[in-house]
């Protein structure tokens, strides 16, 4: 199991294909941005939740800055502690200029997507759940990482309790006959609901305690829809600016990364949106690694960067 942020993004460009000579030096900026005296890539990755949210946020921010190319300008970015009484900023950076900012992230998410992430999160922590509390002493369970993807169809919410106690089951029962690998072994009949939707689970290593995960498949998305939440949430953010500012600039970060489903069309819509103000927020983004927009200006286009735009 990757023990870096570093290590496993790596792995993943390692893993993805063509245009790796594109994207490698997106990574290498995403992870030497540093954050609370580290560079990305040497943060630990995490598997207790609240922590791993943490490590999420960071790597999200990292991710929308580098498609806005505004991670450029940034020496340094700390993490401001939660605060349970009052809306706070999420973070602090300081500029290369020693300029200090305010940022609050938020994501900006596909409905349809959202409900789809809510049932995969639910099989999981059932999956989860189960397996921590399953008897280890024959050693019929192997640690590790294991990696699950649902080929044939979404999942939806009335699948959660067969779906998460028959991934348990193959965790369980069948995986521990296979040598790691990268290899995505299938469930057939013997576990029902897993075949209908076309369950298929790796095991990618032995290291550590057992750490089950899933990976999202492409769904089409609603632009339009989404398009909208963007203001919506720009505007309840505006009635919190005080007390993210306190007296500084802020920016507002909208993340999305291209690992989901509508961001770069998304991006490609805000481009040529001239109706929107940022104001109170001194720039309001929304950036997907490959690409990004930064409105800085009232009611004028945003400022557009891609891979293809140099």
């Amino acid at each position: 199991m990757a023990d870096t942020v570093g290590q496993h993004h790596l792995e993943r460009l390692r893993n993805s294909g063509d245009g790796q000579e594109l994207t490698a030096p997106l990574y290498r900026r995403m992870l030497s941005l540093v954050f609370d005296g580290t560079p990305l890539g040497e943060h630990r990755s995490e598997t207790d939740k609240e922590r791993a949210k943490r490590v999420y946020e960071k790597e999200s921010l990292a991710y929308a800055l580098v498609g806005c190319k505004v991670d450029l300008e940034i020496a340094e970015i700390r993490s401001l502690e939660p605060d349970n009484q009052r809306p706070t900023a999420d973070f602090e950076a300081t500029l290369r200029d020693s300029k200090v900012v305010r940022i609050e992230l938020a994501r900006l998410i596909d409905p349809a997507e959202k409900v789809y992430f809510n049932v995969l999160s639910a099989i999981v922590q059932r999956a989860r759940d189960i397996l921590s509390s399953t008897e280890d002493a024959d050693g019929i369970r192997r640690g590790g990482r294991f990696v699950v993807q649902f080929r044939n169809q979404k999942p939806q919410p009335r699948d959660i309790p067969e779906a998460g106690a028959e991934l348990a089951d193959f965790v369980l029962r069948y995986l521990p006959s296979k040598e790691p690998s990268a290899t995505l072994w299938p469930a057939d009949g013997r576990w029902s609901t897993m075949n209908r939707l076309g369950g298929c689970v790796a095991h990618l290593d032995e290291d550590g305690p057992t750490f089950l995960s899933a990976d999202a498949m492409r769904i089409e998305a609603n632009t339009p829809g989404t398009l909208a939440r963007f203001e919506v949430m720009s505007e309840q953010k505006k009635r919190n600016f005080a007390s993210y500012s306190e007296g500084k600039p802020v920016w507002l970060v909208f993340y999305s990364d291209t690992r989901l489903f509508f961001p770069l069309a998304l991006v490609d819509r805000l481009s040529g949106v001239e109706t929107f103000d940022p104001q109170p927020f001194e720039r309001v983004m929304l950036g997907c690694f490959t690409a990004g927009v930064v409105f800085d200006r009232p009611y004028t286009r945003p400022r557009y960067s891609s891979l293809s735009s140099g």
